[in-house]
């Protein structure tokens, strides 16, 4: 069972409990406290635990018995920020931890009563609480296309006194995002069946699956049911056999361990200096070429977007009654090891075009007719949505492409409300 105590100090209260999940509802007023505790039945699952505290309601999913829920509860607040589905619940990308995830909920002005507000949680979320489950919230393609963007598979060979062979081998699988997805991270770990740890730095944070037994299980199983299909399937071949060689021990032998840096040497920057002049006669084992690979799914379209893609608002001096001309740009961009990847995209949505940058070693797809923003792009993306902090520029992005199909960038009005609207997204967004 789970007790919550509220005190009236710093800490406001302690909760004892393995927190899986935790969602936040801002409340303008407290009247008292409360404490809710959802419980009956037999079969166990993940259910709401309920509290308000320092003015905020949060609903914490922790084990708890299933079935139908009850209730204890005395208390009523005022609030602007409600949801009576959860479903409708959005992820806030201000997530502060692993296990705990915040979500800032907006909406209209409303008052109610806890008791009959969580009677409404109780009506419309048994059926959803009692299959509840995080990893259902990310489609299997859409996790690919996310991993083919900002995944990367790596084997560390690293000198280690402590062992027979004076050296030491690591395979990872790692996930790198801005700060502000760790939301998202969270999702991710939660899909891969909870494995694996997130570590956090100053502007960024990353989500790394480095045990053997982990990658054998999880991650190894589920690139193998829905391949990559950018080059870096390439890293996740030679990642694979150097997992099987550690399976088989072999990388405690000396033939083992010419054969794992071999491998290594044909994995992303290749080997540094250090292994380069302590394996010199190493004989680098063929990366493979990733061919003839199309894009042909909607979800893994939205995961790679999620990665990679760009929704821009530009504004430019013209000609035009008002002295300047709005345009919108979607982008997509890659290396151009995978160009015909990239140019694939122009028959699997019927529109937009590859530009290629020799010097940069890049290739990006973009769109920019309004007509087919509105008409495909948008419609896609709505049915097959994009995650994470990047959803909130899409939307932006989708309110302004509207704005321009009806013509309100000709006035000044218009003109104004889009460059409010462009002042706010991307980093304008967090400043």
């Amino acid at each position: 069972m789970v007790y919550a105590m509220m005190s009236i100090g710093i800490l406001g209260f302690i909760v004892w409990s393995h927190h899986m999940y935790t969602v936040g509802l801002d409340v303008d007023t407290l009247v008292s406290t409360v404490k809710i505790l959802l419980y009956a039945g037999n079969s166990w699952l993940s259910s709401p635990l309920a509290l308000i505290a320092l003015g905020k309601i949060y609903l914490y999913f922790t084990r708890q018995s299933a079935g139908n829920f009850s209730f204890s509860t005395n208390a009523t607040a005022v609030t602007k920020n409600t949801y009576v589905k959860y479903s409708e619940l959005p992820f806030h990308p201000g997530l502060t931890g692993d296990k705990r995830a915040k979500i800032m909920l907006k909406k209209s002005i409303v008052n109610f009563n806890t008791f009959n507000f969580f009677n409404t949680i109780k009506t419309n979320f048994s059926s959803y609480t009692k299959s509840y489950d995080l990893s259902s919230q990310l489609n299997p393609n859409f996790v690919t296309g996310l991993i083919d963007a900002e995944g990367c598979f790596t084997v560390r060979v690293r000198r280690n006194p402590k062992t027979k062979l004076g050296w030491s081998v690591e395979t990872m699988f790692i996930v790198g995002l801005d700060k502000k997805d760790l939301n998202l991270l969270t999702l991710l770990k939660y899909y891969f069946k909870g494995v694996g740890h997130i570590s956090v730095g100053k502007d960024t944070a990353s989500y790394t699956v480095g045990s053997i037994k982990d990658l054998t299980e999880v991650i190894i199983p589920h690139f193998t049911k829905y391949p990559l299909i950018t080059q870096k399937k390439a890293d996740f071949i030679l990642l694979t056999k150097v997992v099987d060689l550690i399976v088989k021990k072999d990388h405690l032998t000396l033939e083992g361990l010419n054969q794992i840096v071999a491998l290594k040497a044909s994995i992303n920057r290749g080997l540094p200096e250090e292994l380069k002049n302590s394996f010199p006669n190493i004989q680098v084992i063929n990366r493979p070429l990733i061919e003839n690979k199309k894009i042909t799914d909607y979800s893994w379209l939205a995961g790679f977007t999620t990665g990679e893609g760009s929704f821009q608002i530009n504004c430019f001096k013209s000609n035009t009654k008002l002295g300047r001309t709005i345009r919108l740009i979607f982008t997509l961009t890659q290396h151009s090891k995978d160009k015909e990847l990239m140019a694939s995209l122009i028959d699997f949505l019927g529109c937009g075009n590859i530009y290629i940058y020799k010097n940069k070693n890049g290739i990006e797809y973009k769109v920019s007719k309004i007509d087919d923003l509105v008409e495909i792009l948008i419609p896609i993306f709505d049915k097959y949505p994009i995650l994470g902090v990047k959803s909130l520029d899409y939307q932006d992005f989708k309110k302004v492409a509207f704005l321009i199909k009806k013509g309100e960038h000709l006035t000044e009005e218009g003109m104004n409300s889009i460059l409010k609207i462009k002042a706010n997204m991307n980093k304008g967004r967090f400043r």
